[in-house]
């Protein structure tokens, strides 16, 4: 196999960019996970509602990795801009716990 080949076959190989609903690309950090990105992004915007003492903190707990992947996308209802689209690429991933468990 000469090194064009190669090249064209890595190509071809190669996912396609992942994008938003709306055509846009997404941040560049490949991989959220729950630990590091999602909760912190519920904490700012979904606080005190969703979290210990909150008045829905016993039907949707977003402190429980269980809860928040459950309900996946439907997190992005009162979200915008990059927080939605960091939940987005999330969902998409597999929904990743632990940054640490991919390492």
């Amino acid at each position: 196999m000469n090194l064009l080949s190669f090249i064209i076959i890595l190509s071809i190989q190669q996912p396609a960019t992942t994008k938003t609903a709306k055509g846009k690309p997404l941040p560049p950090k490949a991989i959220y996970s729950y630990q590091s990105d999602i909760l912190p992004i519920l904490a700012s915007n979904c606080s005190p509602c969703h979290f210990s003492g909150g008045k829905v903190y016993d039907e949707y707990p977003f402190d429980n990795y269980q809860t928040v992947s459950s309900l996946g996308i439907k997190l992005n209802t009162r979200l915008k801009g990059k927080e939605k689209e960091v939940v987005e690429q999330w969902v998409r991933s597999g929904k990743l716990e632990n940054s640490s468990a991919s390492k």
